[in-house]
């Protein structure tokens, strides 16, 4: 959601030149983006929801 700054790569490269300060920040930084997604997503689906009405199912019964 705007934080381009870091890619899997980024994540995998600290973690083979174990730089573990630099992983944490690729990694911080990649679970705020999904984190902020997730959550734009749900407000979107409660606000669809939010003034919808339940459909009411009638039961109809087979006279013999």
């Amino acid at each position: 959601m705007g934080n381009d700054k870091y890619s899997l790569g980024d994540l995998v490269a600290a973690s083979f030149n174990e730089k573990p300060v630099d992983f944490a920040d690729a990694f911080n930084g990649l679970l705020q983006d999904k984190l902020a997604a997730a959550v734009a997503d749900k407000k979107i689906e409660i606000a669809q929801n939010l003034y919808r009405q339940p459909e009411v199912e009638t039961e109809t019964t087979e006279e013999e």
